[in-house]
């Protein structure tokens, strides 16, 4: 199940990143789309 969720920084990272792995891709996706919806509205 962890096939979905490999990148080339964390494919080696097995500990425990089982359930925080997606998460943490979430609240990065979250934070550019902010970031980029701030620089649109300046």
């Amino acid at each position: 199940m962890n096939a979905q969720f490999r990148t080339p920084g964390g494919g080696k990272r097995t500990s425990d990143d089982g359930g925080r792995g997606p998460l943490v891709v979430a609240v990065l996706v979250l934070l550019l789309l902010a970031g980029l919806v701030v620089l649109a509205v300046l």
